[in-house]
């Protein structure tokens, strides 16, 4: 049968007697049966190789294969001839040819005549075709005579005659036209002018029916049928003068042809005139082969490949030139007449991989430089299978690596195909992947056994299921036992086995073949699953074959199948079918089985809970269960499925009538529910991989030194089906489960400890949600956790959730496990155990904020657990105070004002002081970039953050702040005001012309960078560079000497002439951040003091800090505000004054609201 498409295994089938249901061979045709060849001589030594021999004698063929005695095409680009009769009235002939246009023509035309030697060949009661001299056929079209001349020289290279320049004369002998009854019994053809060394028949659009050719030569015969289509296409067919002619009788409407002679012209520089083949001496050797392969039937190869010399673009016989052409018409004449097929495909190689070039840049080289650097992948597909006339058959031909050793020809065709030449070459730049391509035009021959399977490829299964599946016959015929030997004699895993088996039974029921149902049901695995048949399928099977026949097979089903579930249904459905049936005598065959199957429990499916305790609800049934069925569970059953049965049978207690409702029976029941949970317990792996992972991961995993870790999942499932059914003792179980895998003793942990680490730190928050709610219920229940399994379980976490918090970050997760967990212990044990670890290591803010936080959220819970030396909000505010000294606050305005509104987000609004001051003490040690970018431009933020907190401007803590940051800006960023340019020229007092070049080049506003002073001499050189350098006019030009005679000076500005413009932008900035703080002059000297405001505007140099500031170089509007008490002529202070009093926490209060 035909193979299946690649990934879809196949099994070979070695159940059963195999194949051989019967000797007679046969050939299937899709359309029904035709080629038999039934009782047919068996052939002496036949071909047990049929792809070798035929291999081995094509080379030898093909050297007395230049020419072929026929030759046909059909035309779809022929162009209409316009046709025009002389003759009579006739005229224009339209095309197709119609009725009255043909009686008109037969009319004026005469019966051909045979020669006298072909007279002696034939019947002449045979009705003769209507023929009309060339000389009143006409073409009104040019392009008829081109396209004539062209199919000349196609059939002479069929033909192989080798005609070149005016060698060749094609004329036109007749205009035929055969109606129905015309026919031309065989005869030789012979020569109709000098010359002439073969005929050509160009058959015109017209409709009709029968009137096949027949042309045999040399032991070869080919018929050929232009009937199809003949309405609308153009055909024509020719053959070498001698070959034997026979036209078929017309079985209706009208054939209408011209007759041409191909004529070879005597005195043409080519002197051979063309002649037919001699006879093949390879003929019969090439029939023993396709005789033998024919009688081999299903064992013989499904199908040949044959390797064609060259590509074609139209896979249609015309299409083909040369050796090709003559092959392929050799082999279709001897395939066709012993029942072959032959059709033309394309093989096409694809070979893909990594590829580089090694010397250059593939960018700059062309495609040809690359070549593969590993094996390549290499693909081949026979695809576009059409027939000889260019008809589709199938899209794409299946062919396995395998095949390619018993089914092509050459052996290994992708070899072959990959040395012929490349088709495409393909290379992305992006990928590095390189594709090459290959294509060859194939000769496809398979039998009509065959044919079903070619022409539906992987369909073929499906359609042999359906055939078998809608048979309506009495007896299989020898095409039905094909398909059943090929259904059975291969197991596919893409087709379901219920299907092949239902369809297979159903056609033995039909046929009443026994021995064939009971080989289908043992072939496919009928009697591992008893629903595979189906109830219907043995019902049907009991009708046609008898009980006796069928029960054995039945009991065998109920023996083998391992399904609770299938086993019952099935013998409660014949129960019922056969009381209906009336047939109570098989009662005791039914309570047999159904006591067998009890004895023979197979391990729990889901959803089998509800057969079981249908079980226990008939009478006596609860015993049953205990005694026979939970005994064979436990054995057999999977934890997870016996948690299952145990859940259901406590959900039955609850339900209103049940089965256990009598005291005896609700004691039954709990045993079996706490008997199946323990069991389940003790034998569960607590520890399995989480299963909720993609392909992708699962790839990633599989190939990663870390394996998925451990759900909780599973170990919460079972807590809280303990905690369900009232079994919570169980639970110290559980919990010895999750504690029993033993301590590494290495440096590293084991990796199960691994495991069971990971399971129990991610169970802490399970377990304290299960500790609150029993808080909150109170009284110990059957529900209640048991103490012996609460101490086991905290005294392994506890542990671990130290160890975790040696972590510098902590995730949420991890936060609230510690958290919870500390909150079931009380506010003791997070005072002395986990706090000191929490304030061991140096953690981020968020790690701080989350703790924080969960303890807040728990302040409540915690207060159930006091301790008699802390409490929740002492710690937060000892966590806070911790939280400002570990962190780096100076590292963006952000992190500073955070931290400050964190404060008031916990209740710890006093604690902003902390952080004030621990920056304002910093400040003189922080660079001057963050002074600068950050400390600065918080005065800003820390206004604000005082306004929505209604903290005092004049609040010890936010001065400090105010007057530590300006002092560090003051000295780091501001420094003390640069000299102006007119300020450093005035101190060049000398007036000779030399210094004057130079005061007068320093002091424009040119674009000029650099002026040369040229051949001044050395005396004036050393006099300019003493007199500029002892002015200090460096700090504004560089000069250098011009090594000339005599010598020159060259002085250029340096760019220190900028430094008072950036200044005043420095003075800017902090003018500005001063207004911020208030617009008030007399609130600024109350926030700094009278030195200290003093300090500021002298370092500013501006006469109050709300003044106007004039464009330039700092100039001011005026001198001294009015309203602002302060001198303005008193000596500034030299520096900022310290502030009354430094301890601000001892102030705070009296500032903050609310204190």
């Amino acid at each position: 049968m035909a193979a299946p498409k690649k990934n879809i295994p196949i099994i070979p089938n070695t159940s059963g007697d195999g194949r051989g249901m019967g000797k007679a061979i046969e050939c299937l045709d899709i359309n029904g049966s035709k080629g038999r060849v039934d009782n047919e001589p068996r052939i002496k030594n036949p071909s047990t190789q049929i792809c070798r021999d035929l291999g081995n004698l094509i080379p030898s063929a093909s050297k007395s294969l230049a020419a072929s005695y026929h030759f046909k095409k059909r035309c779809l680009d022929a162009p209409n001839p316009t046709l025009r009769l002389t003759v009579g009235n006739i005229g224009t002939v339209g095309l197709p040819l119609g009725n009255l246009a043909a009686k008109e023509i037969a009319a004026n035309s005469q019966q051909a005549e045979l020669s006298m030697s072909e007279q002696r060949d034939v019947n002449m009661d045979a009705m003769s075709p209507w023929e009309m001299d060339a000389e009143f056929v006409k073409f009104g079209n040019s392009r008829w005579d081109s396209f004539i001349a062209d199919l000349a020289r196609q059939i002479c290279a069929g033909l192989g005659a080798r005609l070149y320049g005016n060698s060749l004369k094609v004329e036109l002998h007749k205009l035929l036209l055969c109606e129905a009854g015309s026919s031309a019994p065989p005869h030789q053809y012979t020569e109709k002018a000098d010359g002439m060394f073969a005929a050509m028949m160009v058959i015109l659009p017209s409709a009709f029916t029968g009137g096949i050719t027949r042309l045999s030569h040399a032991g070869l015969s080919k018929a050929i049928d232009f009937s199809v289509d003949s309405l609308s296409s153009t055909s024509v067919m020719a053959w070498y003068t001698g070959v034997t002619y026979e036209l078929e009788p017309i079985t209706s409407g009208y054939c209408f042809a011209l007759s041409y002679n191909l004529i070879h012209i005597a005195n043409a520089p080519q002197k051979t005139q063309p002649s037919l083949p001699p006879a093949y001496s390879f003929l019969p050797e090439l029939r023993h082969i396709f005789l033998s392969w024919r009688q081999s039937g299903s064992s013989g190869p499904q199908k040949l490949i044959c390797l064609l010399k060259d590509t074609y673009p139209r896979a249609n016989l015309g299409a083909l030139a040369g050796d090709d052409v003559h092959l392929v018409s050799l082999l279709d004449g001897v395939a066709t007449e012993l029942g072959f097929h032959l059709g033309l495909a394309t093989a096409e190689l694809n070979i893909s991989g990594a590829a580089e070039c090694e010397d250059y840049d593939v960018e700059y080289v062309g495609v040809d430089d690359v070549d593969f650097v590993e094996e390549p992948d290499k693909d081949m597909v026979i695809v576009d299978l059409v027939d000889l006339e260019g008809n589709h058959i199938s899209k794409e031909l299946l062919l396995e690596e395998e095949d390619e050793n018993e089914q092509t020809i050459p052996k290994g065709l992708s070899d072959a195909l990959e040395k012929g030449g490349l088709y495409d070459r393909q290379y992305s730049h992006s990928s590095g992947e390189l594709e090459l391509s290959y294509r060859r035009s194939v000769l496809v021959i398979w039998p009509n056994l065959r044919n079903a399977e070619i022409v539906y490829g992987d369909k073929y299964f499906e359609h042999t299921l359906d055939c078998l599946r809608e048979t309506t016959t009495t007896e299989p015929s020898k095409e039905e036992r094909h398909l059943v030997e090929d259904v059975l004699g291969v197991l596919r895993l893409d087709v379901s086995q219920s299907k092949v088996l239902r369809s297979v039974c159903g056609a033995a029921c039909q046929w009443g073949d026994l021995e064939l149902w009971r080989k289908a049901v043992r072939t496919c695995g009928g009697y591992t699953n008893v629903e595979m048949l189906g109830l219907e399928y043995i019902m049907k099977a009991i009708s046609r074959f008898g009980y006796d026949d069928v029960l054995p097979s039945v009991e065998k089903m109920l023996q083998t199948d391992k399904s609770n579930t299938r086993r019952f249904k099935l013998l409660e459905q014949l129960e019922l079918e056969l009381k209906r049936q009336g047939r109570s005598t098989l009662d005791s065959w039914i309570s047999k089985n159904r006591e067998a199957v009890l004895e023979s429990m197979g391990p729990l499916a889901a959803g089998e809970d509800k057969l079981l305790i249908s079980i226990a609800k008939a009478p006596g049934g609860i015993t049953i269960l205990e005694r026979k069925i939970v005994p064979q569970l436990k054995a057999s059953s999977k934890p997870r499925d016996l948690l299952a049965f145990a859940l259901a049978l406590h959900d039955e207690q609850q339900r209103d009538g049940s089965c256990f409702k009598s005291p005896a029976g609700m004691k039954a029941g709990r045993r079996m529910q706490t008997d199946l949970l323990s069991h389940a317990i003790k034998h569960e792996n607590f520890f399995e991989p989480a299963k909720s992972l993609n392909s992708a991961s699962s790839y990633l995993y599989s190939h990663s030194y870390n394996p998925p870790a451990p759900s909780t999942k599973l170990t919460e499932l079972y807590l809280e089906a303990c905690l369900k059914t009232e079994d919570a003792a169980l639970i110290v179980n559980i919990v010895e489960q999750l504690t029993s895998v033993p301590p590494s003793t290495g440096s590293a942990a084991s990796p199960a400890t691994q495991e069971r680490d990971s399971v129990l730190l991610a169970l802490v928050p399970h377990f304290n949600k299960m500790m609150i709610n029993e808080e909150r219920n109170g009284d110990a229940t059957p529900t209640s956790l048991p103490p012996p399994a609460v101490e086991l379980f905290y005294a392994s976490a506890t542990p671990l959730l130290l160890a975790q918090m040696q972590k510098a970050i902590l995730s949420k997760e991890e936060v609230a496990s510690i958290v919870e967990a500390a909150a079931v212990a009380g506010v003791e044990m997070l005072e002395k155990t986990i706090l000191p670890k929490l304030k061991a290591t140096h953690r981020d803010t968020e790690t701080y904020k989350r703790f924080i936080r969960q303890l807040l959220a728990r302040e409540a819970q915690f207060a159930l657990k006091p301790s008699p030396s802390s409490s929740i909000p002492a710690i937060v505010t000892d966590l806070v105070k911790t939280m400002a000294t570990q962190l780096d606050l100076t590292k963006s305005r952000a992190a500073t004002l955070d931290m400050l509104e964190f404060c008031y987000e916990v209740n710890n609004g006093p604690c902003y002081a902390d952080v004030l001051v621990r920056i304002a003490n910093s400040a003189k040690d922080t660079s001057s970039d963050r002074v600068d970018a950050i400390l600065l431009p918080s005065i800003t933020d820390l206004v604000g953050f005082a306004s929505r907190h209604n903290i005092s401007l004049f609040a010890p803590p936010v001065v400090f702040y105010f007057k530590a940051v300006l002092a560090a800006w003051i000295k780091g960023v501001l420094g003390p005001k640069p000299p102006t340019n007119s300020d450093i020229l005035e101190r060049l007092t000398c007036e000779c012309a030399f210094c004057a070049r130079v005061v007068e080049f320093l002091s424009s506003n040119s674009g000029e960078k650099t002026v040369q002073l040229s051949k001044l001499g050395a005396p004036a050189v050393k006099h300019l560079e003493k007199t500029l350098g002892n002015a200090g006019i460096g700090a504004i030009a560089s000069w250098t000497t011009i090594m000339t005679v005599p010598r020159g000076l060259e002085v250029t500005k340096v760019s220190m002439l900028g430094q008072p413009s950036t200044w005043a932008t420095k003075r800017q900035k902090g003018v500005s951040i001063l207004k911020s703080i208030t617009t008030d002059e007399n609130i600024l000297v109350s926030i700094f003091g009278s030195d200290g405001y003093k300090v500021l505007v002298h370092h500013l140099d501006v006469p109050w800090i709300n003044s106007a500031i004039l464009p330039g170089s700092g100039s001011l509007g005026s001198t001294a505000p009015p309203s602002v008490s302060v001198g303005a002529h008193d000596p500034p202070a030299s520096h900022m004054p310290a502030n009354e009093d430094a301890n601000v926490a001892k102030r705070r209060k009296l500032d903050h609201p609310g204190s």
